[in-house]
Parts: C-alpha cells; structure tokens; sequence
C-alpha cells in the first residue's frame, strides 16, 4: 500500500463540542488519498467517542492515546507516525473546506505551502487571504520577513500551511514540549531555516475559531515568555536569511522585554546578556534598548525597572485625564 499525499494531525484534549466537525471535514475532502492522526492528549470528556465512532467506518484515521503533555508533544506523537508527503495541523476546535487539499496540490513543489484562513468570533468571520501569492522561492528572505510582521500573524501558525515532510525528518524537526506560549512559531522558524522553496495561495480554505481559550494561553509568566526568547534567538542564529534573521533577532528582544516585569526576576540577566551578544542585530527602535548603554549590571536592572514602573504610572494617568477616572496612582 503505497504512503497517503497528507497526512493530517489533528491533537485532541476535551473538544467534544467541536471534534465531529472538524475530522468530518478532514474525511470529506476531494483528494481521498489522505491519512488522519487523530492524537488524543488525555481527553476527559466525549472526544473519545467521536473519534472512535469515525474511525471504524473510515480506515484512513490513525488514533494514538497518551497521557495530556500539552498540544506540541502531540503533534509530535503524530510526526512519529505520519507517512504523508506533506503534513498539515488541523487544530480540533477548527474545521477546513473539501477543496483544502486541491488548492495545497497547485503548489506541491514547494517544501512549505501557505494559504489563508478566515477566523470565526462568534457570529463574526474575519477574511485573511494573503494578498502576495504564487511562488516566492526566489525572494524568501523578503517574503518570510513580511509574513512574519504582517497584521494576521501568517508566519506564526501551523494550520495555515503544508509542510513537505521530508525537510521535517532529514532535520528531525519537532515542537519543543517545553514551550507553552508560541510553539508553533518557532517551529516554523525552524522549518524555513531548512527549506529552500515556498509558494503561496490566496484562498482561505481553513477555519480559525478564536475561543476564549486562544486568546490566552493563561498566565504569560516571565519565565515563559524568557524562554521563548532565547528559543527565538537561537533560531535566529541559525538563520541563513538576513533580513529575516534581523527580524527574529527583533522579535526575541520583544518577548524578553516583555518577560522583564520584577527587576529581581532572573529574566534579566538573559535579556541583557543576549543584548550584548546580538546588539548589532538589533533595530534601534526598540523599546528601551538604549538604557543598554549604561554601565554596570546591576545599574541597569534597576534603571530599566524603574523605567517600566514609570510607564506605567503615566499610563494609568493617561486614563485618568482621558476618562476620568478615580484611579490611585
């Protein structure tokens, strides 16, 4: 039996209200020649009925069952196992139109595939095609970079496109378990660091429902978002593309300074020693980077602590003279 054209992961963890539509609309696509890896990660609820249900009529799911370790241990559970040429991440909550894999097809050549997606808020849908389509292999370096900073976040998400499969095995390329904010970002960082061709279509055949849960990963730690920061960083490093690299550089700045809120946390110490590694790198309109500038440790810590308590407090004043409020400063 010859291997699917997709392969198709889809991480589980209580989404009853949710699953049926979505592996439904994975299993009604045009292209039959697909798999389904259904991946439950510790589901409590009556996901496992669904699933179930589907997959004894249907020989294409795959189903794994494993202790809840979190949605990138998963989805990697389901990279072990797939056998697709390309892989494409459905998040449970979310669905996809038939013709998914149609419009993927056009551009099969390419090592990765995006295509956009509309987002659901309710009773509200939000359309976002990308507007730059076709074959960008020649200019990645430029194409990435405005992916990646554009309003709709296109470089950070993983259901958004087709990975061929290959680049992911020859550099084993995995979500790292120990993120908990932003996995998939710096998955796909990783991924383009190996791939050497894309291609962009401009239909919106996935479905994105912002749910309370994917507005907030729950309490953005400093510790979390520190971490992220020095995987970004590393990923940057790494990078063989300039202006991107100079982008990410960017980016891992952004989230050490917003891991940055108690001057005793140990989060500093990361921030400013990858400021002083990476300070050529960095755009000079960042956010306070020139009290980098000043002398000694432990003198900018503080300064740079103060400088946030500071800006909090004209903040909080801004608001007070805007709406009036009675708030204590």
């Amino acid at each position: 039996m010859k291997d699917p054209v997709f392969s198709f992961i889809v991480p589980v963890y209580n989404a009853q209200p949710y699953l049926e539509e979505c592996l439904t609309s994975i299993a009604r696509q045009n292209n039959p020649d697909i798999e389904i890896i259904v991946v439950d990660d510790g589901s409590t609820d009556g996901s496992t009925e669904i699933y179930n249900r589907l997959a004894a009529s249907d020989n294409r799911f795959r189903i794994l069952k494993r202790k809840n370790a979190g949605a990138g241990a998963a989805r990697n559970a389901g990279l072990d196992i797939a056998k697709g040429q390309y892989v494409i991440f459905v998040d449970a909550d979310d669905f996809i139109d038939r013709n998914l894999t149609d419009i993927v097809e056009k551009g099969i050549h390419a090592d990765v595939i995006y295509f956009g997606f509309i987002s659901h808020l309710g009773d509200k849908t939000i359309q976002n095609p990308i507007q730059l389509h076709g074959n960008h292999t020649g200019y990645m370096d430029n194409i990435l970079s405005w992916l990646f900073t554009s309003p709709q976040r296109f470089f950070g998400f993983t259901w958004n496109k087709a990975f061929r499969r290959q680049v992911i095995e020859d550099h084993h390329i995995r979500f790292d378990p120990e993120l908990i904010i932003k996995e998939d970002e710096d998955f796909c960082v990783r991924f383009t660091n190996c791939a050497s061709s894309i291609f962009v279509m401009p239909q919106m055949p996935y479905h994105y429902r912002v749910l309370p849960t994917s507005l907030s990963h729950g309490r953005r730690s400093n510790r979390r978002l520190t971490l992220l920061g020095e995987r970004i960083a590393a990923d940057a490093e790494n990078c063989p593309r300039p202006c991107f690299r100079k982008i990410l550089f960017d980016a891992a700045y952004g989230y050490f300074l917003d891991g940055f809120r108690d001057a005793e946390h140990e989060s500093f110490e990361k921030w400013d020693a990858f400021v002083h590694k990476h300070r050529r790198s960095l755009s000079k309109s960042n956010s306070m980077i020139g009290l980098f500038n000043i002398p000694g440790s432990s003198l900018r810590k503080a300064m740079l602590a103060f400088a946030f308590r500071s800006r909090t407090t004209q903040a909080l004043r801004k608001i007070k003279r805007n709406l009036k409020l009675k708030l204590k400063i």
